[in-house]
């Protein structure tokens, strides 16, 4: 029960009154069983019923199964096959992992740090058994997500020691999905994808000793946003300034547009890359690393966040503040 002059939810259990939350006021009357739980859930109103002793041998007799309606019986034998099901689920459910996938379309919903809030953004869940290989896994998500084996490549996210989560690279296929993702409860991965608009027929091979897979942002200092616009696959042998034409066409700048980028290793640590520099020149280079890039050619004296760098900054130390209407519950 609601009470307005004190603004709080009551829970009413007999001659017990505590204070309890609107999820729990609301979630928690309706019964039911909780598939996250063993026990089912007995908060619902329940009603007595009062029989007359010599009326019980005729309210309480026995109901004749052809006096059932048949949809009943069928609902009551649908519900114990889903029962059944639940409990077999419930007790295989040390054979499984969930598996989340993200690609590049869940990545360009991502405007801030890192490449996507992965406690608050959910992928597309799989429920595999662990003892299952990454080489079936990799088959099994290609068919899943309408591709052939040879169009996706998996990278599973990993938790850096800067305190950053990445995609790296899983260059072991027989292994099986206990021994890569380890004790994990739920294991989330990175799916690169071949462009379906392109003639592309499959992804080219990946080489895990002598090329790099960079995640892409532009910044845009007139708009004051940052986009996730894409990867590259590159050898670790090129210069940055190479990369250049392919930063501008997936900005949709002009081939030749000035560029200044930059190396996000953490939210609040991005620092500037010099175009010379070879990529594996550039510290602790690994797969998974996020390169952000802006305009050159273009004046920002007079722009508040004129750089990329100052835009992490004022991201890493904005508090955002929610306002609730105190009459509302």
């Amino acid at each position: 029960i609601y009470i307005f002059f004190i603004i709080q939810w009551l829970k009413f259990d007999d001659d017990v009154v505590s204070k309890c939350t609107r999820k729990e006021a609301i979630d928690n009357n309706f019964g039911g069983s909780d598939d996250n739980l063993a026990i089912r859930n007995c908060t619902s109103a329940y009603m007595l019923c009062y029989i007359r002793d010599s009326c019980i041998s005729e309210v309480l007799q026995d109901v004749p199964h052809d006096s059932i309606p048949l949809s009943v019986v069928r609902r009551i034998q649908d519900e114990k096959q889903i029962e059944a099901m639940r409990r077999k689920e419930r007790s295989e459910a040390h054979l499984y992992l969930t598996i989340e996938i993200f690609t590049n379309d869940d990545l360009q919903m991502n405007h801030g740090p890192e490449l996507i809030d992965l406690d608050e953004v959910k992928g597309r869940s799989f429920r595999m058994l662990k003892s299952m290989t990454f080489d079936d896994l990799h088959s099994h998500l290609a068919s899943a997500m309408g591709f052939s084996k040879n169009q996706i490549r998996i990278w599973p996210f990993e938790r850096r020691s800067n305190h950053t989560t990445r995609p790296g690279n899983c260059d072991t296929p027989q292994k099986t999905i206990t021994e890569i993702a380890e004790s994990k409860t739920s294991w989330r991965l990175y799916v690169e994808t071949i462009v379906p608009d392109l003639d592309t027929q499959e992804l080219p091979p990946f080489d895990f000793q002598t090329q790099v897979l960079f995640f892409i942002k532009y910044y845009d200092p007139f708009s004051k946003t940052l986009s996730f616009v894409g990867h590259l696959i590159e050898s670790i042998s090129q210069k940055f300034a190479s990369l250049f034409p392919k930063l501008c066409s997936m900005a949709c700048l002009p081939e030749d547009t000035p560029l200044t980028i930059f190396e996000e290793v953490t939210p609040n640590r991005v620092e500037r890359i010099n175009s010379d520099t070879e990529i594996s020149q550039l510290e602790e280079v690994r797969d998974g690393d996020i390169i952000c890039f802006q305009r050159s050619d273009i004046s920002v004296e007079d722009i508040d966040i004129p750089t990329a760098p100052h835009f992490y900054r004022e991201l890493y130390n904005r508090i955002d503040v929610i306002f609730y209407e105190k009459s509302i519950p």
